[in-house]
């Protein structure tokens, strides 16, 4: 399908797999950590709102780790 071939490709770029692949994945689809299976989930929320929540929990954790940055190499 093409959620196993885009899992597939997210797995081979960042090199993780297994629960370190699928936990991220589930928590900025779902927001949640259990479930259903993702493929089952997706087929119900539809591509458009899955790449909408995965960019906004993307530039969320982008958010996050900045503020980390910022917070420790310039005492903010």
């Amino acid at each position: 399908s093409d959620w196993n071939e885009c899992v597939k490709k997210i797995g081979n770029q960042s090199g993780k797999k297994g629960r370190e692949l699928f936990m991220p994945l589930r928590v900025a689809i779902t927001g949640q950590t259990k479930g259903p299976e993702l493929d089952k989930v997706i087929e119900l929320i539809g591509p458009e709102r899955i790449l909408k929540r995965i960019k906004e929990a993307s530039e969320l954790w982008r958010s996050l780790i900045l503020y980390q940055v910022k917070k420790k190499f310039l005492n903010l």
